[in-house]
């Protein structure tokens, strides 16, 4: 019997690695290589392989090959699925029939279309099984040309042949099978391969001497070819009933030995884990779960395992799957479980997406006592079907009489629950279940005094987390939270631990050496990288690592909690979503800012700020339009610093608003005082933010006599990528003042057309790169002439920045540019300079 599929095992998508796919792809191209090559060597010719009086036509051998491989018997091998045919019949009546073309021909179009049509394979599976095809069938034709070329069909040593050649045929086919499996399985499966190379001969043998029968009976008699139906459908038959009690033989087992576990395991924990783990097995399930509700009104508690092993032990379940529970009472029977109640179990299951799921209700003499769920069928021979759903609903009362006959050890298995479950409270996370800060800190300690080595440590951020909850709602949020902790949990092993600190930060202990915990960390990155389903949306975490490897001798836990934190600021700090290992320059850094932040909040106190104002021109004529005011910092030891020093440490620590205040109330002062024109002052994405902003703006322009006309604030794209709607309605609050908005560094940004489209902004100022290359060429001004002749068509005022030589002046007024600024026109300047440069 020829094999002709392979299962994708136990291995759910998150626990396999993304290259296995491709090794397949890889293995499938590299068996289509081989056939071909075996082809050029040995069985090119239009002739039929072998002598004989008769000629089927090519399109009945291939209609054999198709109905082979419709009526297949699915043989199951611990998590494996393979499914077995009767191809050997077409095969040998081929050989004699066909030329090595015609039969490969045929085999690739007959049984490629039962896949096709019938099965409703695709992709990857349906490649590997064409490509298998296609090599055995060529191996076949070589093995039976290479022992008799050219023999006739009654001849003893042909028929020998033919037997080899399917032996041949079948003995690569289990081969390939075998590899495709430890692909998926990711380890060789040792104890595979012998089982189905020993039946898989045996039913070789079989039908290959029935196709043999066949092909003497076309040769001489063929109308009484119809007695073959006969053994051929015996055979059929008496595999699929060998299978079918084979199935039940393993059952049976399977419910001895589940009461078996639960009458004489004490500890129901144990009992459980134990019964879930062989529920998997006989199943072929990638999960099991079972939801116990003790005696009382004590929460429901449930126990996971997947894939990757245990997922939880008899942890509470919640609301919601308490709720699901005690909707399934009401059914006698095991049922299917619909999409709601696979989004639920989606959250307790090890992170692996459920497809289907199988469940029956534990029922007692006098309450429900919990429920029984399989979920993710393994491979894609079948659903759960019938015989699941009666094995599952006879396994449940099993389970329900065990647990009603061991109350005494079940009130004891309660008692030590609710004081665990007080201590874990005491020590973990209430949302994610991992350590909390105490506790890692206890365990960071103790590690520390052990280790002779070196202890690593990495703290984990997420990237614009706050992002999810404002869009997707707080309920996402925590459930991406939960997924998190999960992927950290099952990639570190029990070994390690992984603590949730607050909000959207981690950390991870690793009890390894400096090769171990960079590995490690590298898997951490990957695991948290993979994509997420938040009910009906998708998100893909992102994430900044820091990691410090504390060295032997290294007592004090708070300082290495410490280093790895910095190093995951410096990751932030470098683009996010990377990882940076601490050196010692960073602490030296983190102190300096902690430093320079200390200074600057006394800065905002004492008024140190002040403004220095570049000078904007008409083009055309060069006279004065207005300034932009530029803040420095005159520090009291430093001398003064530049924007770049502080702005940024500012906004990141909030101090911003407070110096933009400053800087919007001194501007507007001078602006009167010295008559500056309209005086055009930067805000940062936190002052869009800042829903008192209109009305701060608004008071100090009362309070200076500024018209408001004459205040032009400057906002870059950044400061809306957060909420872009929160800072439209920011943006209309300003315009109701009075004030004028300009779009600055235009063209650097993602959505500059649909930012000019929707909001209200008077001005656009050309980002200094496009000025910098501007020359009289063609080439070098079609983007600075399509910004202008955008920006005239939506009625704005273009800006150009950084002008430094004189023929940008004269490319941007042939452009149509109104206004320009710097260090051609003018240095920044204090505002009483401006008067002596506007005499000039």
């Amino acid at each position: 019997m020829a094999k002709d599929e392979h299962s994708d095992g136990g291995a759910s998508p998150e626990s396999r690695r993304w290259t296995r796919p491709r090794q397949i792809v890889a293995l499938s191209l590299t068996v289509c290589l081989l056939a071909l090559a075996l082809w050029d060597l040995a069985l090119r010719g239009g002739h039929p392989i072998a002598s004989s009086n008769y000629r089927p036509n090519w399109l009945a051998i291939t209609a054999l090959f198709l109905v082979a491989e419709i009526f297949v018997i699915h043989l199951q091998f611990r998590r494996e699925a393979h499914s077995f045919s009767l191809a050997e019949i077409p095969l040998v009546i081929g050989i004699f029939a066909l030329s090595p073309f015609g039969l490969i021909a045929a085999r690739v179009v007959g049984s490629g279309l039962a896949l096709v049509v019938h099965r409703r394979q695709s992709g990857i599976k349906l490649l590997f099984n064409v490509s298998k095809f296609t090599l055995e069938t060529a191996v076949a034709i070589g093995v039976f040309k290479l022992i008799t070329d050219g023999g006739t069909s009654g001849e003893v040593p042909t028929w020998g042949a033919a037997t080899a050649a399917t032996l041949a045929a079948t003995a690569l086919s289990t081969v390939l099978i075998v590899m495709a499996i430890s692909i998926s399985e990711g380890a060789w499966q040792r104890g595979t391969i012998r089982e189905l190379l020993g039946l898989g001969t045996y039913t070789t043998m079989v039908t290959t001497s029935l196709a043999l029968l066949a092909v003497t009976l076309l040769e001489h008699e063929p109308w009484q070819l119809a007695a073959m139906l006969v053994p051929v459908a015996g055979i059929f038959v008496a595999n699929r009933a060998y299978v079918r009690e084979r199935e039940k033989h393993e059952s049976l087992e399977f419910l001895y030995d589940s009461s078996r576990l639960l009458h004489q395991t004490p500890a129901l924990e144990s009992a459980v884990e134990g019964l879930l783990y062989r529920a998997r097995e006989a199943f072929r399930a990638d999960l099991a779960f079972l939801f116990y509700q003790p005696s009382g009104d004590a929460e429901l508690l449930h126990t996971a395992i997947g894939p990757l092993g245990m997922a939880a032990s008899l942890q509470p379940a919640g609301a919601a799957l308490a709720a699901m529970c005690r909707s399934l009472q009401a059914a006698d029977e095991a049922i299917e479980l619909g999409d709601d109640a696979l989004s639920l179990l989606a959250t307790v299951a090890d992170g692996t997406p459920l497809t289907d799921a199988i469940a029956v209700t534990l029922q007692g003499e006098d309450r429900h006592m919990g429920t029984l769920v399989l979920a993710n069928r393994v491979g894609q021979v079948s659903p759960f079907d019938a015989s699941d759903r009666r094995l599952l609903a006879t396994l449940g009362a099993h389970v329900a009489v065990a647990f009603e006959n061991g109350r005494l050890e079940q009130s004891l298995a309660e008692l030590r629950a609710l004081q665990q479950q007080l201590s874990h409270q005491a020590t973990h996370d209430p949302l994610t279940g991992l350590a909390n800060r105490k506790l890692f800190t206890d365990h960071l300690r103790v590690a520390l005094s052990e280790s002779d080595r070196g202890v690593g440590v990495v703290f984990i951020d997420l990237d614009d987390f706050k992002a999810v909850n404002d869009s997707l709602g707080h309920a996402a949020g925590d459930a991406m939270l939960v997924a998190v902790a999960e992927r950290l949990r099952t990639t570190i092993g029990s070994h390690n631990l992984a603590a949730r600190f607050g909000g959207d930060e981690f950390a991870v202990l690793l009890r390894a050496g400096h090769h171990d915990v960079e590995r490690l960390t590298a898997q951490l990155y990957d695991a948290i990288s993979q994509p997420i389903s938040l009910g009906r949306d998708q998100v893909r975490p992102r994430a900044s690592l820091g990691v410090t490897i504390a060295e032997p001798g290294v007592l004090d836990p708070a300082a290495v909690i410490r280093d790895a934190d910095t190093a995951m600021y410096r990751a932030k700090s470098q683009g996010k979503a990377c990882v940076e290992i601490f050196e010692p320059a960073m602490h030296e850094a983190a102190m300096a800012r902690h430093t320079l932040r200390i200074d600057l909040e006394r800065a905002i106190h004492r008024q140190e700020f002040e403004l220095l104002y570049q000078p904007i021109v008409h083009m055309h004529s060069g006279a004065p339009a207005g300034v932009e005011a530029l803040v420095r910092w005159r520090h009291p030891t430093r001398g003064v610093l530049p924007p770049a020093a502080f702005l940024a440490l500012a906004e990141e620590s909030n101090l911003i608003t407070e110096i933009s205040r400053i800087v919007v109330e001194q501007a507007c002062r001078e602006s009167v005082q010295y008559d500056l024109g309209f005086v055009s002052v930067n805000l940062s994405a936190r002052d869009v933010e800042d829903r008192h902003l209109p009305t701060l703006v608004r008071d100090i322009l009362h309070s200076t006599g500024l018209p408001p006309e004459r205040m032009v604030l400057e906002i870059t794209e950044s400061a809306m990528l957060n909420d872009a709607d929160k800072a439209a309605h920011a943006l209309e609050q300003l315009k109701d003042v009075g004030v004028r908005l300009a779009l600055d560094d235009f063209g650097t940004g993602f959505s500059s057309l649909s930012y000019l489209q929707h909001l209200p902004f008077d001005l656009l100022k050309i980002a200094k790169p496009f000025v910098d290359d501007l020359r009289l060429d063609h080439n070098q001004t079609v983007f600075p002439r399509a910004i202008i002749e955008l920006a005239h068509t939506l009625g704005l005022t273009v800006v150009a920045e950084g002008i430094e030589h004189p023929e940008q002046i004269d490319v941007l007024q042939e452009l149509g540019c109104e206004l320009g600024q710097g260090f051609y026109i003018a240095r920044p300047m204090e505002a009483a300079a401006l008067l002596d440069w506007q005499a000039e």
